[in-house]
């Protein structure tokens, strides 16, 4: 597996300015984006994975560029990598069944899968496992515990970040105001996970109030519509925490 690097923004005229740079040099200390294979030696030259997530989404142009640089550096090796790298329009566990069943029965080295809901989607994982199908989890999805899958890549402390973001909301507004939830996808446990650690840090502080809780899908244009809304409803909003 391989890690992007981070690029300082630009002023436009070529240069870094000095936050920028100072921002992505905070960044680089703080994360370790070099990662290597150690002495791992693939057992084969060629093969063939079927990755699937939740959306087509902007954010994931981003992973199929990881995807597209890992390709090139094992193909330098010799190792010849193919993928198929599909997702539905919209978010919806019932659309992420039918391709994982539909995965299962073609020829497929590894089938990988960021989980759309963790109660539904589970259960399939473990029925492809126990079928011979060998299948991993990514992104910030995990599975239900004790799920079958052979390994997970991706972020492990989903509540913590909902902790501190929203601790962070809290402290600006002095602890006291009322404040709104934006959640990304119903069953996703990386964004269920954020927002009940938006949840139970605000619950910590009598003066402040959850006023609204809605679930964008992981669409943009949802995401922007309910946002309007809610502030259309609650015009002495305090501030919102986004669990996408």
């Amino acid at each position: 597996m391989t890690g992007a690097g981070v690029n300082a923004a630009s002023n436009g005229s070529g240069s870094e300015t000095g936050a920028d740079q100072g921002s992505a040099d905070a960044v680089k200390s703080a994360v370790n984006f070099e990662h290597e294979m150690d002495n791992y030696e693939p057992q084969k030259d060629h093969y063939n994975f079927y990755f699937t997530y939740k959306i087509v989404h902007p954010w994931w142009d981003a992973v199929a560029l990881g995807m597209e640089d890992a390709q090139r550096k094992f193909l330098e090796k010799g190792i010849m990598v193919t993928y198929e790298y599909m997702a539905p329009e919209a978010a919806s566990a019932e659309d992420q069944t039918k391709r994982l069943l539909a995965a299962a029965d073609k020829d497929f080295d590894v089938i990988g899968v960021d989980v759309a809901d963790e109660a539904i989607i589970s259960p399939v994982l473990d029925e492809l496992v126990d079928s011979g199908s060998k299948v991993m989890t990514f992104s910030s999805s995990d599975a239900a515990e004790g799920c079958k899958r052979i390994a997970y890549v991706g972020n492990t402390h989903n509540y913590e970040d909902g902790v501190d973001l929203t601790e962070a909301l809290c402290k600006k507004l002095g602890y006291k105001g009322k404040v709104a939830i934006l959640v990304g996808s119903v069953g996703a446990p990386c964004h269920e996970d954020r927002a009940r650690g938006a949840r139970d840090t605000i619950a910590k502080y009598g003066d402040m109030e959850i006023v609204a809780t809605e679930y964008d899908m992981d669409s943009v244009d949802l995401a922007y519509d309910l946002t309007m809304k809610i502030l259309k409803d609650n015009p002495d909003l305090d501030g919102s925490s986004a669990a996408i």
